[in-house]
């Protein structure tokens, strides 16, 4: 049985909406399923350097199968990936809970989005946040709190996934790709 997840897809968009404006650019993809053929949407290119995160999207799942039938498609480093937008997060007797499967892709890389063949026809979209290189990341602020005390950290990974404490300064560019974020930790 198909089941939109209303639920999980108004969590999520509350989540995306409170996010900061300058945090990245959001572009929201749109496709429509067309009866027994998969159909995808238009393509984002990321360029070297440029990061992209899916943030929301409105997907359909089949519990029967236990998979979405939407998908973030393309190509990264001109290798084809396809991963779904929902993931399973919990299953039971009644059926399976699922959750916004918020990858990260960075480039270079060409992403759509991608809808399999359904019955009934359905309009699926997705709202993918995008971070050019060489643009500013979003401010990070300490919140104001009497008789506290924050610890900010610079931090750099390669993959988006490892992140390792590194001093602010010049970086070289024949080292692999590199990202930073500043994380705040409230000190005990």
């Amino acid at each position: 049985m198909k089941t939109p997840l209303i639920a999980a897809a108004v969590a999520s968009f509350i989540g995306t909406s409170l996010s900061p404006a300058n945090a990245g650019e959001h572009i929201t993809l749109t496709v429509q399923s067309q009866a027994a053929q998969s159909v995808s949407s238009e393509i984002i290119t990321l360029n070297q350097g440029d990061t992209a995160e899916l943030v929301y999207c409105s997907y359909s799942v089949d519990d029967t199968l236990g998979a979405s039938f939407v998908s973030l498609a393309g190509t990264v480093n001109n290798k084809p990936f396809a991963v779904p937008t929902a993931r399973v997060i919990a299953r039971n007797n009644v059926g399976n809970a699922w959750d916004l499967n918020r990858v990260k892709i960075a480039g270079p890389a060409a992403l759509r989005l991608q809808i399999g063949a359904t019955t009934p026809q359905r309009t699926e979209f997705a709202t993918i946040e995008v971070n050019r290189a060489g643009t500013a990341s979003a401010p990070a602020g300490i919140p104001e709190e009497a008789n506290s005390t924050w610890q900010v950290n610079l931090e750099a990974s390669s993959d988006l996934v490892l992140w390792t404490p590194v001093p602010a300064g010049s970086y070289p560019g024949n080292t692999p790709q590199r990202f930073f974020r500043v994380r705040i930790v409230k000190q005990p």
